[in-house]
């Protein structure tokens, strides 16, 4: 019988039907439409799992199969309101990733359901996240050189996403959904699960990390800008080495955190332009950004 590829397993329970009964994940080996053989679990969250498959009818070809996880009558957090709410954005996710070409964003093969469960099939690009990246170096921050090449990278990804009609808001970047890839250090920005076009904002799902969300989106108004505000706040992480959420001040409304990274002046009022809960006075758009950074002083 094979095993549980979920390293994390509390009770492995590995049964005929090629699932573990106690953490849900398919067991390694298995087949999914008789050509993705799971090799392990990458990621999982409440709701999906993600594993790394090898694809037979592409020569082996490793890719991403992502699961969108049943949601159990018997779970104490069960409501139908919020099991359609998962299945949405999961169908909302495929829907956008299929239209996207770009070498910053993994590209989705096909999407396809069986045995009742939903999967996306994605490309898979080896390498680390910034936080993995980081620590793999042995070190807890970055500098100013590496922050603005990181930011430069971002906004022309942020510049292709939101030039799309209509506009694509990816809602959740952070470190972690930010990769460098091992084979040419290109940065990949990643998880599309909570991602929106602004033609279906008038009933947005509130979603996004701590720390990393602005005002807007916390009321299910997220808009281009709310990216450029989590891009500024996954700089504040990886330059101080501390969480947004212990640098922001709540009465005065904004982070201070310059007394925590040796960045230039230009560079902080920069970022601080991203940080800014006013959506008037925040940085206006990816392309606005691209140009702050080319007029700085050259380090």
């Amino acid at each position: 019988m094979s095993i549980c590829v979920f390293d994390n397993c509390p009770a492995p329970n590995p049964t005929l039907e090629g699932r573990c009964t106690s953490c849900g994940s398919l067991l390694k080996d298995q087949r999914v439409r008789e050509r993705y053989i799971v090799q392990q679990v990458l990621s999982r969250s409440k709701f999906s799992i993600s594993y790394l498959v090898i694809d037979i009818n592409r020569d082996g070809a490793s890719r991403i199969l992502k699961e969108l996880q049943a949601i159990s009558e018997e779970d104490p957090d069960f409501q139908s309101t919020r099991r359609s709410t998962v299945e949405r954005l999961f169908e909302r996710e495929a829907r956008v990733l299929m239209g996207l070409q770009h070498s910053g964003i993994p590209r989705l093969y096909t999407t396809f359901e069986e045995k009742g469960a939903a999967y996306l099939v994605e490309e898979y690009i080896p390498g680390h996240s910034l936080l993995n990246w980081l620590g793999e170096s042995k070190r807890n921050v970055i500098s100013e050189v590496e922050a603005r090449e990181i930011l430069k990278e971002l906004a022309l990804i942020l510049k292709y996403l939101h030039s799309r009609i209509p506009p694509i808001v990816h809602r959740d970047i952070k470190p972690q959904n930010l990769m460098r890839a091992s084979s040419d250090g290109r940065l990949l920005l990643v998880d599309f699960a909570a991602v929106s076009q602004l033609s279906q904002t008038s009933n947005n799902t509130v979603v996004g990390t701590a720390g990393y969300t602005p005002i807007e989106q916390l009321y299910g108004r997220a808009v281009p800008q709310s990216d450029l505000y989590a891009a500024g706040a996954t700089i504040l992480r990886l330059l101080t080495g501390l969480h947004p959420s212990k640098l922001y001040i709540p009465i005065e409304k904004k982070f201070a955190w310059e007394h925590h990274a040796n960045v230039t002046p230009g560079f902080a009022c920069l970022i601080n332009g991203l940080l800014t809960e006013n959506l008037l006075e925040r940085t206006s758009s990816a392309e606005q950004l691209l140009a702050e950074l080319e007029i700085l002083r050259p380090l």
